[in-house]
């Protein structure tokens, strides 16, 4: 992430565009691994009395998609 900051201000919108897809692909995958361990069946799994703590990790893994979609779609040009 830090290679693509270097070439935005050559770049431009498409640099900010690929940044912001990119941070979408990679909170989506949070989102994935945050439902795996959520639903348990694996190595790591949370006991009942840690769903809630799930619960508020899978909406903020949401609130942070919906945020970088807004960022990219957004854009007042």
């Amino acid at each position: 992430m830090i290679f693509v900051w270097i070439w935005l201000p050559f770049f431009g919108d498409v640099a900010y565009i690929f940044y912001m897809s990119l941070m979408v692909a990679f909170v989506t995958l949070f989102l994935a691994w945050d439902t795996k361990v959520l639903m348990g069946g694996g190595r790591l799994q949370l006991s009942p009395d840690d769903y809630i703590i799930a619960v508020i990790q899978l909406y903020y893994d949401i609130v942070l998609i919906f945020k970088y979609l807004l960022l990219i779609f957004g854009r007042a040009d």
